[in-house]
């Protein structure tokens, strides 16, 4: 994915949302990245299944493109747990400043070969919470950054807890 220095039209959360088909009530969690295995999407949907059987209001946006092995395995574990309703993968985007501004959450998965990843930063400097695993400089940046699925899962479940409260 290219840095996103074009130009951009900021939304307010619930025009995007709107434009993007989301209902207002629903809690969104973005991840953007390329389709590669170390962004471990597939971890981060094993996560989101669990999250999303106590928490049916809830969306996981994944945002980018990549290798076409990495997109069919995300598509068969949506339609194996049966998440079609409640994930959408939207491939390359050039509006990936406004899919932040309408997330409640980013949250970045990768296991490798981050340093700070430029989509933490974006989030955070767009006041979103950001929810990351232990990799790179992103326990430097962040508060709490733990690193592992399970932690994933625990965050956003806390994540949840404060839905209405805000950040």
């Amino acid at each position: 994915m290219r840095n996103r220095k074009n130009k951009t039209t900021i939304y307010r959360k619930g025009e995007k949302r709107k434009i993007l088909g989301i209902p207002e009530d629903c809690y969104v969690i973005s991840s953007i990245g390329r389709l590669d295995p170390m962004k471990d999407f597939e971890s981060l949907l094993t996560s989101f299944k669990d999250i999303n059987e106590e928490f049916s209001d809830s969306l996981l946006l994944i945002v980018g493109d990549g290798r076409r092995d990495i997109k069919q395995r995300l598509i068969e574990l949506v339609e194996k747990n049966d998440l079609k309703n409640n994930v959408k993968l939207l491939g390359y985007r050039e509006d990936v400043y406004e899919i932040i501004l309408a997330s409640d959450v980013v949250i970045s998965s990768s296991l490798f070969g981050e340093g700070v990843s430029n989509v933490v930063i974006e989030a955070m400097a767009l006041g979103i919470p950001v929810i990351s695993t232990d990799v790179g400089d992103h326990k430097i940046v962040l508060e709490n950054g733990r690193g592992d699925s399970d932690s994933l899962q625990e965050c956003s479940e806390s994540s949840f807890c404060f839905k209405d409260i805000e950040i």
